[in-house]
């Protein structure tokens, strides 16, 4: 191998220099050695642990992010950094298993008689449920009617971990269970000598698992990706004027109060929701069905900006948050339409005219998962992606109207009561003939 003297070994690398916070510079402006390293280590910084993490698993984690910050002098550190990121979600996740039963496995044996394996690390559950030990064959006890083979490696922890609920979210289900395990075993076997990643590549992969490591103990990420804290919502304004949605130059726009209170009182008619500041198409909102990719409850309207402003005035607004993965939508099917999706607490008030036809309770994390899902099965089509997964849902439940509201509190026993109003924003475009509204 060729030597390099300490001062070479310590010289910032021109691949990295040319990564700034605007982008990757493929002209002569590049960053100084300094604020390379000053750049990396932000683009991890904020990637933290909770408190509740153990050290064992920290102590892995805080190495991940050493690494990424000595790639501003070894390139090739980014890579490693990504591949590893697999073997410390493995780790986290036998600390957690072995924490999850308090050291104490359920287990079954061929005969069907219960017992306790005593476990005082993740070694001896692998050393003893692998061929060749004392408790080959051995299940783990999920539940009184549920057992599997105990959970070694990463796919198997995996799924364990989404079976007792640790982690949720259906997307990152299907990502997790068909992905995660595959990308793992290619790194693990030699499959990515040849690649060379990138600063971003190992700052994402060192967040994702910082979100994923926070939410097997309980934590979820405020601004997270995988695993987002519940999102704040508060009172907004959906306004359009008199052309909007078919006249050229018409308008539709989102206000605060505040804004609304700036603007001609004339010229907007208004609904008020109740929603978090997030992209949506807002335009699409339909107080009957869920359309936009977040909760947005109905609260007033339409009319004008004065009538709005007054209503404001008169009425006190609660905030509170809503969680974003894995909801429950019911979806009607009838007359060879699938309706779009209503959310639980409006199903038992919504009119006679819509309780006829088929009910479908889906679970996923946004309304179109589910529709989309809904519809590739009405018109007999595979889901995408069917080799992963195929759409990101769990089918719950299928029945009459009546069947399914008995349904949806057994699903959610603390379920509350929305009025059905109907009412919604002008819409801009019209859906398929086969979608139901």
């Amino acid at each position: 191998m060729k030597r390099l003297t300490l001062s070479e070994l310590a010289t910032a690398d021109p691949r990295t220099q040319r990564f700034t916070p605007y982008g990757l510079s493929t002209g002569t402006r590049i960053l100084t050695p300094e604020s390379c390293a000053d750049l990396q280590q932000a683009s991890v910084g904020s990637a933290d642990l909770s408190d509740v993490v153990p050290e064992s698993t920290r102590t892995g984690f805080d190495r991940l992010r050493l690494f990424h910050a000595y790639g501003v002098l070894c390139y090739e550190l980014f890579t490693i950094t990504d591949d590893l990121t697999w073997i410390v979600l493995e780790q986290a996740l036998r600390v957690r298993f072995v924490a999850y039963y308090q050291g104490a496995i359920p287990i079954k044996d061929r005969r069907g008689n219960i017992s306790t394996f005593e476990a005082p690390n993740f070694e001896a559950i692998s050393a003893a449920f692998r061929p060749s030990g004392t408790h080959y064959g051995y299940k783990l006890v999920i539940s009184a009617n549920s057992s599997t083979r105990m959970p070694l490696t990463l796919d198997p922890l995996l799924r364990w971990a989404h079976g007792v609920a640790l982690l949720d979210g259906q997307r990152n289900r299907r990502v997790q269970l068909s992905v995660y395990a595959e990308t793992r075993n290619h790194f693990a076997h030699g499959g990515n000598l040849e690649r060379l990643g990138m600063p971003p590549d190992s700052a994402r992969a060192i967040h994702d698992l910082a979100e994923v490591i926070n939410r097997l103990w309980g934590v979820r990420t405020p601004g997270g990706r995988i695993y987002p804290a519940p999102l704040a919502r508060e009172k907004w304004i959906l306004a359009w004027d008199e052309g909007w949605p078919s006249q050229a130059g018409s308008n539709f726009g989102r206000f605060s109060p505040e804004r609304l209170r700036e603007e001609p009182k004339d010229k907007w008619r208004c609904l008020i929701v109740l929603g978090p500041d997030a992209d949506q198409n807002w335009h699409d909102f339909d107080a009957r069905y869920e359309v936009t990719p977040y909760p947005v409850d109905y609260l007033w309207g339409p009319s004008n900006a004065e009538d709005a402003l007054k209503w404001l005035a008169e009425n006190e607004v609660t905030q509170d948050e809503v969680r974003t993965n894995d909801r429950i939508f019911a979806i009607r099917l009838d007359a060879g339409r699938v309706y779009l999706p209503v959310r639980l607490e409006i199903l038992s008030n919504v009119p006679d005219r819509m309780r006829q036809g088929i009910w479908r309770l889906i679970r996923a994390d946004f309304p179109n998962d589910a529709h989309f899902h809904a519809r590739h099965q009405a018109r007999d089509q595979p889901c995408p992606d069917d080799k992963y997964g195929g759409c990101p849902v769990s089918e719950l439940a299928q029945g009459s109207w009546p069947d399914m509201v008995r349904e949806a509190h057994k699903l959610s026993p603390d379920l509350g009561s929305v009025p059905y109003v109907d009412t919604r924003a002008p819409r801009r475009d019209e859906y398929p003939d086969d979608v139901g509204c």
